[in-house]
């Protein structure tokens, strides 16, 4: 049975030398939100993408995200600026790959995210924004449609065939 209460958020431990490396709360909290509490682009597809165990190369981060790569290179440089995330070469198959692998506030912050869904509920409002756009567009071609079917009233402007019509 699932615990009905989330997990509690990480939490920043003021004898730990370690964490005064790290970004102060108030910055990762940037990092994440915009200041009028909206998630900033990239940083869930990033943290869903970064293995929390093993890392991610760049083409496996970029490849699962809508951002622009502009994007996930801002949000990776932040993430490095703030120690959430760093960049090795690890070996792997008799080569060495360059990978982000997770700080372990970095890893805190992606175990919250995913015990609390964020990954799964970006997943679904992805889908619900791509069937909204493709409805959106099936309803402009019928009202293009139906419009192209009756006489326009005396007066009308007349509309080219790839114009939509105004209301």
């Amino acid at each position: 049975m699932r615990d009905e209460h989330p997990p509690e958020p990480p939490v920043e431990d003021d004898n730990d030398e370690k964490n005064h490396q790290y970004g102060t709360v108030e910055e990762v909290l940037a990092f994440l939100t915009k200041e009028n509490g909206e998630i900033r682009t990239g940083v869930i597809p990033m943290f869903r993408d970064i293995d929390p165990e093993d890392g991610a190369r760049y083409n496996e981060i970029a490849k699962g995200s809508r951002p622009s790569q502009n994007t996930i290179n801002t949000r990776l440089s932040e993430a490095k600026e703030l120690n959430l995330v760093e960049k090795r070469v690890v070996e792997m198959d008799d080569s060495s790959h360059p990978r982000y692998l997770f700080t372990p506030l970095g890893k805190s912050i992606r175990r919250y995210m995913d015990a609390n869904n964020m990954f799964w509920l970006y997943r679904k409002i992805g889908d619900l924004q791509e069937d909204l756009i493709e409805k959106m567009e099936k309803v402009e071609r019928d009202i293009i449609i139906a419009y192209e079917k009756i006489d326009p009233p005396e007066g009308a402007p007349e509309f080219k065939d790839d114009e939509p019509p105004r209301f």
